[in-house]
């Protein structure tokens, strides 16, 4: 039998069947294998949420007690009070993209025992004991407390703002209406004790929404943060001539801890100190037109903060440090004296630099004798210090900085260095930024892994972006409803995870590795193994074709 020319033989059908099988083998099992191997992995992330999060409203609820000390007040009157008092709060409140402030307010009589209270103390410091604490705890929702012109004592003008959240003021006023005095009272309560304005302004920034005015006190404080370093170092210029001393622990312990003990529920504290000799600021003094004194300027200062942080240094932390210095400077710049923009002797011969800390410089006294011996001593006076570094720090971490004038009277805040209301004002401050920031924070990171498709997003990362969403709807929620405490601890978790997860190292192992660069890297080795199977495999294809067609005719 003679075979006809394109007649396919036994040995061909072996070759095509075995093209077929390899071009099978590489389409159904290599490239599904290929594909699986080289896929980015990217854990399923809330994005919907998070894209919602970014566009709801938050509402700053801030519960007010109103409370009468009239016992001739009639009681139908009291709820018409509180509600004339909640719409004067409500009235022309601060608001900003997604952020508005709302006031709720409840009224209540004076008990007797609160009467008992404001008929036998007379000064309004004693009253404060009595009146703004209950049970030995201030109030967690600020009370106002209206007090008839018979009972007001005192110069403190027409408004005190005790120490425990409390605010006293004068019920009626001559030449005022009732109703006017009490929309006075509302706008003093939002404007210079609540502050108001600064929430709406603090959201805004933390969106990254630049403001057309600048808020000096946003400006000086540090941003938000779980923790901070406190750093207090002695500088001593010369120790051939003087050796300085100080007891920085005890300070530490009668001056600073019990501010630190109320604020635990704010930030972690870290508290080092140090000492450094041969230390000079690196300016030199001018003498004043009298040469009784060296002085710095204040143009001057913002100069010393760069060399005098190379000199102090600082611990590895993932915190802001904030730096406090005492100067002593060597006996040729002595006495040296700061001086302010108008050219005055400050009082407290210090100056303070935002978001960074503050330098106090300390004179010792002259010797009494020409030649008395080298080194003398000088034991640094803490209290004068501390005080200084007390009042800078409150400044940084954003504590409210209010002022008495002849119609508000702020109370001392005493020992701890900080009033019940400088510390709702700053958790409520401290909590709006920290939803803002986080919200922020989540949206853009949203954006970034929605945009850049082979960027890894591990089990960690996912984990951190839902507790963050989690933590953040809760503090919406308990801010909305005026727990300001539970508001506070969620947007502190939430800012945490947010900043894990956008900071996660691994978010940066393919960030610059696109898709071109992987076509660039895979088509040389691929295309001269790939390029005979697709062949052989059309080939075969054909071949089964034509056997077909034979078997058929």
């Amino acid at each position: 039998m003679v075979k006809r020319k394109n007649e396919p033989s036994h040995e061909d059908g072996l070759h095509m069947v075995t093209a077929l099988a390899i071009g099978l083998f590489f389409i159904l099992l290599g490239l599904p294998l290929w594909w699986k191997t080289t896929t980015t992995y990217r854990a399923k992330l809330p994005h919907n949420d998070i894209h919602a999060l970014a566009h709801k409203d938050l509402i700053c609820s801030i519960p007010v007690i109103l409370v009468t000390c009239n016992q001739e007040f009639p009681p139908q009157q009291l709820k018409v009070t509180g509600k004339l008092f909640e719409e004067f709060l409500n009235r022309d409140s601060s608001t900003a993209a997604y952020f508005k402030m709302k006031y709720r307010v409840s009224a209540r009589s004076c008990s007797q025992k609160e009467m008992d209270v404001l008929n036998s103390q007379e000064n309004f410091e004693d009253r404060d004991e009595g009146l703004g604490l209950f049970n030995g705890q201030p109030s967690s929702d600020p009370q106002v407390f209206l007090i008839m012109e018979s009972s007001w004592s005192g110069s403190h003008g027409d408004i005190y703002v005790g120490r425990h959240n409390a605010i006293y003021a004068l019920a009626e006023k001559s030449g005022v209406s009732p109703k006017q005095r009490l929309e006075d009272i509302a706008v003093v309560l939002k404007k210079k004790i609540l502050g108001e304005e600064s929430l709406a302004s603090v959201h805004v920034t933390s969106r990254g929404v630049k403001l057309k005015k600048a808020d000096p006190a946003m400006m000086r404080a540090v941003q938000s943060t779980p923790g901070y370093e406190l750093s207090f170092t002695l500088m001593n210029s010369d120790p051939s001539e003087i050796i300085a001393r100080w007891n920085i622990e005890q300070a530490i312990h009668d001056y600073l801890q019990p501010f630190l003990d109320r604020l635990k529920t704010f930030a972690e504290f870290t508290v080092s100190s140090q000492v450094l000799h041969y230390s000079q600021l690196p300016l030199n003094p001018k003498r004043n037109k009298d040469k009784a004194y060296f002085y710095l300027s204040a143009s001057t200062l913002p100069l010393l903060i760069n060399p005098v942080e190379t000199k102090i240094g600082s611990d590895v932390s993932m915190y802001p440090t904030l730096n406090f210095l005492v100067f002593i400077p060597s006996i040729k710049y002595r006495p040296l004296y700061i001086h302010d923009k108008e050219d005055q002797i400050v009082s407290t011969n210090a100056f303070f630099s935002p978001r960074w800390g503050g330098v106090q410089v300390q004179n010792p006294a002259p010797p009494e004798e020409e030649n008395s011996t080298l080194p003398s001593e000088y034991q640094v006076d803490m209290k004068s210090a501390m005080e200084v570094y007390l009042s800078q720090l409150r400044l940084l971490i954003g504590v409210p900085n209010q002022k008495s004038n002849e119609d508000v009277h702020f109370a001392l805040p005493g020992q701890t260095a900080l009033t019940e209301w400088e510390l709702q004002a700053l958790l409520r401050k401290r909590a709006v930024e920290n939803i803002a920031t986080a919200t922020s924070t989540l949206f853009s990171l949203s954006k970034l892994l929605e945009k850049i498709n082979n960027m890894v997003i591990n089990d960690d990362i996912a984990a951190e972006v839902y507790s963050s969403a989690n933590c953040l709807h809760k503090a919406h929620d308990y801010l909305a409803e005026g727990e300001l405490s539970k508001a506070f601890h969620f947007s502190k978790k939430g800012i945490i995870s947010a900043e894990k997860a956008f900071f996660h190292p691994s978010l940066l192992e393919l960030l610059y590795f696109p898709e071109d660069q992987k076509f660039a890297i895979y088509i040389p080795l691929f295309l001269p193994v790939g390029i005979p199977v697709v062949l052989s495999l059309f080939k075969a294809v054909k071949w089964l074709k034509a056997k077909r067609k034979e078997k058929q005719s």
